[in-house]
């Protein structure tokens, strides 16, 4: 199989399918969110492990890194065998980089900005200060000089931070560049900046209070890193290679030379007359610049996936060892000491980029992009153990479980088959080379039905998993199929750009698209329960379809979430949704004409997929790895209702039966009982003739309408009749009900008035 000759347009697809929506922020012109029902503190963090590793600093025998939302301390006296010493809880936002001095550590997070850690016990690192800006913009890298900690932000400005008192971080000064500073380093009186496609800005900060500018040089490509050794600055510059600039004069720069590596140049350190280049996709390059004049390669260390792509790299050399924040491939470490033979010593490995999930009986799998399958044990949710990985040849996806077998969507590499029977080291047994990129799977009997951008649905017999062959497919109109459900006799595939397919697959050889919807968004999650269709709709929420007749979908639904949708998993009477930055939506549909949003959890970073176990919700997080979340469903609004007639007496409650808990009745002819669930009205007509007719309204907008012509027909033993009226109202808020009923021919008193229709509201209160 020659694995390179798909089009170069396939990993174009990656970057227009997902790859582009983890930098949104914001939809333009979209007003603000604002749920119906606010989360009530009934979801919540059970347990994390993994995410990207983009930082790295050293100091004696340890390590400092990122490992998604964490702060890790390594030990690396043993440059074998890298082990974690300690880390703190799960913060807000990934950790972009880290510096080190003394006995504090410095770590930009993000939204949450710089935070100061004590990092005397390795073991146990405690937070002592803060320092985040108003407005909350992402500190992204950190560099220190003295009692200052330069901190670039992706608003564009460069913070001057003094740390003299670290339990008291304060601003001192700031500088507003023209372009995103992706590196700083810190040299005597000039501050360094990688300026990405402006070059090298340098700032004269003698004064830290008002840093002043230098000087700012222009480079052919877009400057990612920079190292500042002596007189000279080495700039990765992308796929300009490595730019070597002498700084004599740091008003006045000048460029000596070009290194133009083979691949992108993505990070750089410079030690003595070297730097070490990270050069993407898959080398560190060590460069002679004892002749700045003349770079010239000295060695380099080639390794399967040094460099992923979805994330920020980062290099640190000290000693005899250059350590490498790889990351979705976490920390590895590589001996220098011969810089014309660099070799690879040590590598810890974790979760690293989540792109697809899977669980099955307290083990949880992962698509690990750059890495293949990676397992996790949750038999412990809050302690989730990582215990092994098969490293797949492309870029893991999607991934499915069952029984002794891992079914995944290896993107350009096809679908792989993979024996899970030993969790710590699982083997490839088969695989089937798909046409375009294999992106998500999903299971059905002997057959697996492969989501394949661009090739469309195909229908893999898995009845021998070391022997698996394609039988079928179809490839509907349209730009990609990224997600595919099986029910019954049918696929139902998010389509990207051209909404819901609906295929029949009654047959598996010859499988038909009967029926389709175009959704508002790009379809890219779906999942199917009883007759309707639950699109993950990136850019225009959750769209619920009634497929009941699979050749005319109609949807009848939506729910526009606050995020970028791009996963949908449906349980019982609840919709759990993987929003991208807005993290994962629990949306009530037992309604499907009015979803309501009822739970939801910001994760760190960017939740592209969900699979529910029980009362946890399994989260691929992408950059934030695996996160779990624990929900305690929340239970539907227990309001007491109180009837307000004015200035009559209030009737005496007579209601039929006994309801338990808060309750509250208006009787005259009849009864009209609000229930203690606070989601039904309970009519009870009793012997009040055979029609009748109800309307609902909350704050005078009516939103339940229901004539019943024959209501003796619809009673229960009981002499009742239910009526479910979900949306309830915000009983905090003091929403109110309007009930206009008319009751057959029974008059109805009120005020000693007798006529109909009869107003009757309900003012609702907290229990």
């Amino acid at each position: 199989m020659n694995t390179y000759a798909k089009p170069l347009t396939i990993l174009l697809i990656v970057a227009a399918l997902f790859l582009t929506a983890v930098s949104v922020t914001a939809r333009s012109g979209e007003t603000p969110f604002s749920p119906n029902i606010a989360p009530a503190g009934d979801i919540e963090l059970a347990g994390q492990i993994g995410g990207v590793t983009e930082s790295v600093a050293i100091q004696g025998d340890y390590a400092y890194i990122g490992i998604g939302p964490r702060f890790v301390t390594m030990n690396i006296s043993d440059h074998t065998q890298p082990a974690v010493v300690g880390q703190t809880a799960v913060l807000p936002f990934i950790v972009r980089d880290v510096a080190v001095s003394g006995n504090y550590a410095y770590v930009a997070n993000d939204g949450s900005g710089l935070r100061v850690y004590d990092v005397t016990n390795a073991a146990s690192p405690v937070q002592v200060g803060q320092f985040n800006p108003t407005g909350s913009p992402l500190a992204q890298r950190v560099s220190l000089s003295g009692n200052h900690a330069f901190v670039a932000y992706g608003d564009k400005n460069l913070r001057i931070v003094d740390v003299s008192d670290p339990a008291n971080p304060a601003e001192i000064g700031s500088y507003a560049a023209s372009a995103v500073l992706n590196g700083v380093a810190v040299s005597g009186d000039y501050a360094y900046i990688a300026h990405g496609e402006s070059g090298l800005l340098i700032l004269d900060v003698s004064d830290p209070a008002h840093p002043a500018l230098a000087s700012l040089t222009d480079t052919a490509g877009v400057a990612t890193d920079l190292a500042v050794a002596g007189n000279h600055v080495s700039v990765a510059d992308g796929t300009n290679g490595l730019v070597v600039f002498d700084v004599s004069n740091p008003s006045s720069p000048m460029q000596t030379a070009v290194f133009d590596t083979p691949g992108t140049a993505q990070a750089v350190d410079a030690r003595g007359d070297y730097a070490y280049v990270v050069d993407s996709p898959d080398n560190l390059r060590v460069v002679d610049v004892s002749d700045p004049a003349n770079p010239a390669e000295a060695g380099n260390y080639t390794t399967n996936a040094l460099v992923t792509g979805d994330a920020v790299i980062r290099v640190k050399t000290e000693g005899m060892y250059a350590y490498v924040a790889s990351g979705g491939a976490g920390l590895r470490i590589i001996d220098i000491d011969d810089p014309t033979t660099p070799t690879e010593t040590g590598h810890f490995k974790t979760v690293g980029l989540a792109w697809g999930i899977g669980v099955e009986e307290n083990y949880t799998y992962l698509g690990d992009k750059w890495a293949g399958l990676s397992i996790v044990n949750t038999t412990n949710p809050a302690a989730p153990i990582y215990t092994g990985y098969y490293h797949s040849p492309g870029q893991a996806w999607g991934v499915a479980a069952k029984g002794n077998y891992a079914y995944l969507a290896d993107f350009y590499h096809g679908f792989r088959v993979i024996d899970i029977t030993d969790k710590v080291l699982p083997a490839e047994v088969g695989f089937v080379d798909t046409p375009g990129g294999a992106v998500r799977v999903d299971l059905a009997g002997d057959y697996a039905y492969v989501g394949d951008a661009p090739g469309g649905v195909r229908v893999i017999d898995i009845s021998d998993p070391a022997n698996p062959i394609e039988v079928g497919a179809v490839v509907p109109p349209g730009f990609a199929v990224v997600t595919v459900k099986v029910l019954g006799n049918y696929v139902y595939a998010a389509n990207y750009d051209a909404g819901l397919r609906i295929i029949d697959v009654s047959d598996p050889n010859n499988p038909e698209e009967i029926g389709s919807i175009d959704t508002p968004g790009l379809a890219k999650g779906v999942d199917v329960v009883g007759n309707y269709a639950y699109v993950a709709d990136d850019g225009q929420g959750l769209r619920i379809i009634d497929v009941s007749d699979p050749t005319n979908p109609v949807e009848v639904g939506f729910y526009d979430s606050p995020g970028m949708p791009n996963d949908v998993q449906v349980i019982g009477d609840f919709a759990y949704l993987a929003d991208g930055l807005a993290g994962v939506r629990v949306i009530y549909i037992d309604n499907p004409a009015e979803p309501i949003e009822v739970a939801a959890y910001d994760t760190s970073g960017y939740a592209i997929e969900v699979a529910v176990d029980g009362n946890y919700i399994h989260v691929a997080d992408i950059t934030g790895g695996l996160t779990i979340l624990h929900l305690t469903l929340p239970p539907t609004p227990t309001p007491t209702a109180t009837f307000t007639p004015g200035p009559s007496p209030t009737p005496t409650p007579t209601p039929h039966g006994t309801p338990t808990g808060p309750w509250a009745q208006y009787r005259d002819s009849g009864s009209i009982i609000l229930s203690p669930l606070g989601r039904e009205l309970v009519i009870d007509y009793g012997n009040m003739g055979n029609s009748a007719s109800l309307t609902l309204g909350i704050n005078g907008a009516a939103v339940f309408e229901n004539g019943l012509p024959n209501m003796n027909d619809d009673l229960d033993a009981n002499g009742t009749c239910v009526f479910n009226i979900f949306p309830a109202p915000d009983a905090a808020s003091g929403d109110v009900f309007t009930l206009h009923a008319t009751l057959g021919n029974i008059d109805i008193q009120r005020n000693g008035k007798i006529g109909y229709p009869f107003y009757m509201p309900l003012v609702l209160h907290t229990t």
